[in-house]
């Protein structure tokens, strides 16, 4: 699935999972995509103070929907066995180099659990950097989300209303054969990263597995009322500290669109800016690999939801 946008000005676009209703903090959801029955999933990624080397880094509550959840239980399927989670993948979300004065788009992969110091695999043969400026992003995540994201810089004419780039994504994922997975970024029309299943792979400081790249139906919807959204966009800014009690404020505008008050990201040069800042989106486009079986709709047989957000 490729999802290239067509922004001027753009601050973030994001694809959340189904799972994620509501998108808060400390539902157990967000941003989880695992599939192991280990240390992974409990509070804080420890159990009884071990591992050691997971102390202090994850003040996530546990995996809600783990691959541990005992036969009976309330999970969505297909079988309690099924890790389930609410991971994130960011087309897009708009920062400035302060060092050089140029923007840059991030493009990541929320998820959880944590690797040690939220240092990922970033070997050039396991996550290629393919964009002539792409740098991996010195945030790797915080107590809440590990960041697997990497900058690219911009060019000057994408803002101030003058012209627009194109930035956009491939994602493709396979339960069957998870070796196949990968997400791959672009921003103007050229590559920029790709992460690959060696990206999201565990490390024993920490104990976890491998996460895996997201199997979750990731264009978002909701399975009730008749209502469908799509994406994530939103116009925002923020500090550097993740203020969550703003981001479970969700307004529905309409039925293909949602904006989410997510309160963080880059500290700002309020003596610099100018408003009123405006956003603009000509048109964002989704399209689906050819052939795929049961792989249209939020509910699928393979990751059904409908049934467990509608109880």
């Amino acid at each position: 699935m490729a999802q290239p946008p067509m922004v001027r000005d753009a601050t973030s676009i994001a694809s959340v999972t189904q799972l994620s209703t509501p998108l808060c903090v400390g539902s157990g959801m967000w941003p989880y995509t695992y599939t192991a029955c280990d240390v992974g999933t409990a509070p804080n990624q420890t159990l009884n103070g071990s591992p050691s080397g997971a102390a202090g880094l994850s003040y996530l509550p546990g995996q809600r929907l783990s691959a541990c959840t005992c036969p009976g239980s309330e999970h969505p399927g297909p079988s309690v066995s099924t890790g389930r989670g609410a991971p994130e993948i960011d087309i897009l979300e708009a920062q400035i180099d302060t060092t050089r004065f140029v923007g840059q788009v991030s493009q990541s992969l929320q998820v959880a659990p944590f690797n040690a110091d939220y240092q990922f695999n970033n070997n050039p043969t396991d996550s290629p950097r393919q964009g002539t400026t792409t740098a991996f992003n010195q945030y790797r995540g915080g107590k809440y989300q590990q960041a697997i994201s990497a900058l690219t810089d911009l060019n000057s004419t994408n803002y101030n209303g003058v012209g627009y780039s194109t930035y956009a994504y491939e994602w493709f994922s396979n339960p069957s054969n998870r070796d196949q997975g990968y997400i791959q970024w672009y921003s103007g029309g050229e590559k920029t990263w790709k992460a690959t299943p060696a990206t999201l792979e565990g490390d024993t400081t920490t104990g976890i597995s491998s996460r895996v790249t997201p199997e979750e139906p990731m264009v978002r919807c909701l399975c009730r009322r008749g209502r469908i959204i799509m994406l994530i966009m939103v116009c925002s800014i923020s500090s550097s500290t993740w203020e969550w009690l703003v981001s479970c404020a969700v307004t529905m505008l309409n039925p293909y669109l949602m904006t989410l008050a997510i309160a963080s990201f880059q500290k700002q040069d309020f003596h610099s800016m100018q408003f009123p800042a405006k956003m603009y989106i000509d048109y964002i486009r989704v399209y689906q690999k050819p052939g795929l079986q049961d792989a249209v709709g939020c509910s699928p047989s393979s990751r059904p939801t409908a049934d467990y957000i509608n109880k």
